[in-house]
């Protein structure tokens, strides 16, 4: 999350919602309406994929590999 000046300017729909349930937000929003009302006023809503490193991205995690289980033929 970034801030200036006391407003936030950058940040995960994750660190906006855990802001807005420490702040006590929830009482007078719903998260939608806090999120749209956010970005209204100029924060940034970055997607969490977005901040992993390059080599990560978009990579689909794979089952553990058997290869030490194959059958040698013998």
């Amino acid at each position: 999350m970034k801030a200036q000046k006391g407003k936030i300017i950058e940040c995960t729909e994750s660190e906006l919602y855990a802001y807005y349930l420490r702040h006590g937000w929830d009482d007078i929003y719903s998260f939608p309406e806090y999120m749209r009302r956010c970005v209204e006023h100029g924060t940034v809503i970055m997607d969490a994929e977005k901040l992993l490193p390059a080599e990560t991205r978009g990579r689909k995690k794979r089952a553990p590999s058997d290869s030490g289980a194959r059958d040698s033929g013998i």
